[in-house]
């Protein structure tokens, strides 16, 4: 069975995929694109330690174009050098994919910048923390940080450059192969003067498998996941194609529990989530128009989490970062409100 991946499918629903195929001439590299997009957004981000993120992008290197091939139930990623080593049988059915350096950063879920909206409100939390401050100026130096379905390596490299750990866990192939190059990942040089970080990038299910759980380790400052904890793929209020939800692996409790095992006391554990406007009941369930968190208060407690904000209702910043990036598409402030909305959820590790 071809396998769909649900969060994709909410991106290209949102109409705010950048172009990917071929470019003008004259058009800006994907680097220049997403300084420009940087610059945009800085005047909406609050904490110096955000900003500073967003002038990183400065620094990102523009990666030479690669190809990917693919199998055809897409189950599986390989580079041309992997590929080289299968089976001529196997060889002949894949097809190629050739990722350019906007697909590098931007892949099929637009600018990895959208991810400075939760990264400025974990920065404006450690700003405000006394008990653990690595660097006077930067709150990510000496973070450790996992994402949970990073769709992309841009914001991981941002954070490394400021001298962040980073580990991206990800179910898609492609992103295995996509990023496997020599300097995807790894030691990552420090931006203005922070000192160097490292990305780590997993291809698995965390927590239910035992390797990638190890691999990714504990003592984390931060557990992240943006539009994949969605109520709507989770725990879908109507019929829906198994296909477009999310499966964890693991009941909820247990999910928590191990987000909970994975921080060091006092880690942050943050979803965050965009989403379009449901569809009437007559129409079918959209699983990712349902942003709310797929995990109740009651389920965070019972892990060992304080909540600091729960389903926060975070719309009107995020309304002010679609308008930056030019994802309105012309449409006014109130029609755009009718379509586009954003929640997340902020717990703490309590012991």
């Amino acid at each position: 069975m071809t396998k769909i991946n649900p969060r994709r499918l909410a991106i290209l629903s949102l109409a705010i995929l950048a172009p990917l195929g071929a470019r003008a001439q004259d058009a800006p590299t994907a680097t220049e694109s997403l300084q420009t997009e940087a610059a945009a957004l800085a005047p909406l981000v609050t904490n110096g330690s955000a900003k500073m993120l967003l002038r990183a992008t400065s620094a990102l290197p523009l990666p030479e174009t690669r190809t990917i091939l693919r199998t055809p139930d897409r189950s599986a990623a390989y580079t041309e050098t992997e590929a080289a080593g299968l089976p001529e049988s196997t060889r002949a059915a894949l097809t190629p994919r050739v990722c350019d350096a906007r697909f590098y950063y931007y892949t099929g879920y637009g600018s990895p910048l959208i991810y400075a909206r939760a990264l400025d409100i974990v920065a404006s939390l450690w700003t405000l923390d006394s008990t653990r401050q690595p660097h006077e100026s930067n709150v990510f130096a000496g973070r450790r940080i996992l994402d949970f379905g990073y769709g992309s390596i841009g914001h991981l490299r941002l954070l490394a450059s400021l001298g962040a750990e980073c580990t991206g866990v990800e179910v898609e192939p492609l992103f295995r192969a996509l990023y496997s190059f020599p300097g995807d990942q790894g030691e990552i040089a420090g931006f203005d003067g922070a000192p160097s970080g490292h990305v780590t990038l997993l291809d698995g299910h965390w927590p239910g498998d035992e390797a990638i759980r190890t691999a990714a380790g504990g003592d984390l400052d931060l557990f992240i996941s943006k539009n994949v904890l969605k109520r709507g793929y989770i725990h879908p209020s109507r019929d829906a194609d198994p296909r477009f939800l999310v499966h964890l692996g693991v009941d909820d409790q247990t999910f928590l529990t191990a987000v909970h095992d994975a921080l060091r006391p006092g880690g942050l554990f943050l979803i965050y989530n965009i989403s379009p406007a449901q569809n009437p009941d007559d129409q079918p369930y959209l699983p990712h128009a349902d942003g709310q968190s797929p995990f109740t208060h009651e389920q965070f407690e019972h892990a060992g989490f304080d909540i600091l904000e729960f389903d926060h209702v975070d719309t009107d910043i995020i309304l002010n970062f679609w308008s930056a990036l030019g994802y309105d598409e012309g449409k006014s402030p109130d029609d755009l409100r009718a379509d586009l909305f954003a929640w997340y959820t902020l717990a703490r590790r309590n012991s």
